[in-house]
């Protein structure tokens, strides 16, 4: 069967996503298969979620805030995890100390500040101690994006955020320099691994966070 080249693409995309959390985690000596349940925070229609078919032992569960994509989910993949979805803000539907790992990629670009802090919280209260979160983040890589004003307060280590009224869609842009997130962002979790750019298939920077 020949696929386009649009659908192609999505599907290289959510393989490079899957290989960039992989290597990650096997670079702090982690692998996806250690860990009871793992959470997919901001997953949209499951693109990176469908390529972790491999893998056994974890349960997979999955949110977002599009109900659409969500009930696609729940149609298409629903053998591979379980989906919900969540609000602009917590909480999400879990007990304290659920998962053992979390992942979210591209979600904290699209949030207001405040709201960023709030769904910070959320993940540290559903994960267990020694628990990892896994973020990405637009960087400097990004740079380009913001205007010289936007740029000096960057590189001065401030979170820049356009169209924050729209936070929540692709409109709204957070743009995080790496002192913001590792003295304020995740001032309550240990930074574990960074990398600019870690996160190539959406060339955003890439942390790993330790609930401590």
């Amino acid at each position: 069967m020949q696929i386009n080249g649009e659908i192609a693409n999505y599907l290289r995309g959510g393989k490079l996503g899957e290989s960039g959390i992989n290597n990650a985690l096997l670079h702090n000596g982690y692998h996806i298969e250690m860990f009871e349940r793992v959470l997919v925070f901001g997953g949209g229609c499951g693109r990176i979620m469908r390529q972790w078919h491999w893998v056994k032992g974890p349960r997979f569960y999955g949110t977002d805030l599009n109900p659409d994509l969500i009930h696609w989910c729940q149609v298409k993949l629903g053998k591979l995890a379980e989906f919900k979805t969540n609000g602009l803000v917590p909480p999400l539907g879990y007990p304290d100390g659920y998962f053992d790992f979390i992942y979210s990629i591209s979600v904290f670009t699209h949030l207001s500040e405040h709201v960023q802090e709030d769904w910070m919280r959320e993940p540290h209260r559903v994960l267990k101690k020694n628990g990892l979160l896994l973020i990405t983040v637009h960087g400097e890589w990004r740079i380009n994006d913001l205007d010289p004003e936007e740029q000096s307060r960057f590189n001065s280590g401030q979170l820049i955020v356009k169209y924050e009224k729209a936070e929540g869609s692709n409109l709204c842009g957070a743009y995080h320099p790496q002192a913001y997130v590792r003295n304020h962002l995740a001032r309550d979790f240990e930074v574990l691994y960074y990398i600019a750019t870690g996160a190539i298939d959406v060339g955003q920077d890439l942390y790993i966070l330790k609930k401590i």
